[in-house]
């Protein structure tokens, strides 16, 4: 029986946390695994919910010329990751930040509520937005055991030049920069990866799409699948040694799995309907993708296992029209487009309950994709990019202004 992976935890990107530090702090569950086919569907709307208190952090007024500005920007980092509440005071349950921010660089310190050094460190980056996410990054997956998003990064594709192109920018909407920039091509289905700091993407030019990818160090473009006909949704593992991918060389629009290197791969699906949008189990051994072209069917949610075999739908309840699925890092859940533009919300698969649930004030909005909290979604909506706590949807954010038509977002994973 084909059953789903259970989920892995993710690696701290930043720093080594002893094992002391976690066992002073706690741990949380782990996620649930299960077979998505047993169980009954069920829809409902994910709206706010009762939770535990979060920790508490005070952020000092930092010292040094950049200080203020520093400090304020930690505040914001940290209330955006919904994981802690910031205080205006110190208090004797709350965690502390003190830094001195002079010349870009912050030294910092964090302490514990009872006053005991937790971490000291120096952020030396040139560019001093990048030291204050990765301060509060570190803060945030000391204290709560998960990923911090501030240093993350989303792609998406606007036509702000003219021409479709592929950008990126912080988890905020800022520093918005250009990847692509090829002006005989248009580039679509970014998929942003910092496990080898690359982005796969496809590149149209005189009618043809094939995949290719660009460094984000050297800033070197290299095209990795030209085979015959369409070579569409590029997505690359979560150890990014493989790649999964839409080709129709084969006379019927299926996916690949190849390794990131390019070629032709391995077939997984072999029938006449088409497969678009793959996403991968954060252990790399199942794809989800979306299935159309079966008659009277519309478009499904599938799932497949990444060496091949049987694909089946996922047991999502009365939903028409069901794609773009982005499967968490934590693997608990499966975020998916129901329905079409401008009637489409985003909904949630829950693996471990089968539960399907539709996220409020979701409207028009297409291509969601996970943060590597699992907590936070980014979309696309009214052209422009939105993240939304899924734990607390009330309020989604616009992240983005007006930059031409905007779409198909990527959270780094």
């Amino acid at each position: 029986m084909l059953r789903f992976p259970a989920s892995v935890g993710h690696p701290l990107r930043l720093i080594q946390i002893s094992a002391l530090s976690l066992a002073v702090l706690g741990s949380r569950g782990s996620a649930v695994a299960g077979d998505p086919r047993l169980g009954a569907p069920v829809a409902t709307a994910v709206e706010n919910i009762d939770r535990q208190p979060l920790p508490r952090v005070f952020v000092s007024a930092f010292r040094g010329d950049a200080g203020e500005t520093t400090a304020a920007l930690v505040r914001t980092d940290l209330a955006r990751s919904g994981t802690v509440e910031v205080i205006s005071f110190e208090s004797s349950d709350s965690f502390g930040i003190h830094a001195e921010a002079t010349g870009g660089w912050v030294d910092a310190v964090i302490f514990k509520p009872d006053g005991r050094v937790l971490l000291q460190r120096r952020y030396e980056s040139p560019n001093l937005r990048q030291n204050v996410h990765r301060l509060t990054d570190d803060f945030t997956e000391i204290v709560t055991q998960r990923p911090g998003i501030a240093s993350s990064v989303i792609s998406f594709v606007s036509d702000a030049t003219g021409k479709r192109q592929v950008y990126l920018c912080d988890s905020d909407g800022a520093d918005i920069r250009q990847v692509t920039t090829e002006p005989d091509i248009e580039a679509i289905h970014p998929n942003a990866s910092l496990t080898n700091g690359k982005i796969a993407y496809t590149a149209i030019k005189n009618g043809y799409a094939d995949i290719w990818v660009v460094d984000l160090v050297s800033e070197e473009s290299k095209r990795l699948i030209n085979a015959p006909g369409d070579n569409l949704y590029p997505t690359l593992s979560p150890d990014g040694e493989r790649l999964a991918v839409t080709m129709s060389y084969s006379g019927t629009t299926d996916l690949y799995v190849t390794t990131a290197l390019g070629g032709r791969g391995r077939r997984l699906t072999k029938d006449a309907a088409v497969e678009t949008n793959p996403s991968w189990s954060p252990d790399g051994r199942h794809l989800a993708f979306a299935r159309s072209g079966e008659e009277g069917k519309g478009s499904q949610v599938c799932y497949v296992s990444s060496l091949g075999g049987a694909a089946e739908p996922l047991p999502i309840a009365e939903r028409p029209n069901s794609s773009q699925p982005n499967w968490s890092p934590d693997g608990q859940n499966i975020a998916f487009t129901m329905g079409t533009a401008p009637d489409s919300q985003i909904g949630i698969f829950a693996i471990g309950t089968r539960k399907t649930t539709v996220v409020s004030n979701t409207e028009g909005a297409e291509s969601p994709s996970w943060a590597p909290d699992s907590q936070h979604l980014v979309y696309s909506k009214d052209n422009a990019l939105w993240v939304v706590d899924v734990q607390r949807p009330a309020k989604p954010t616009r992240i983005t202004g007006d930059f031409g038509n905007v779409s198909e977002p990527s959270w780094s994973r």
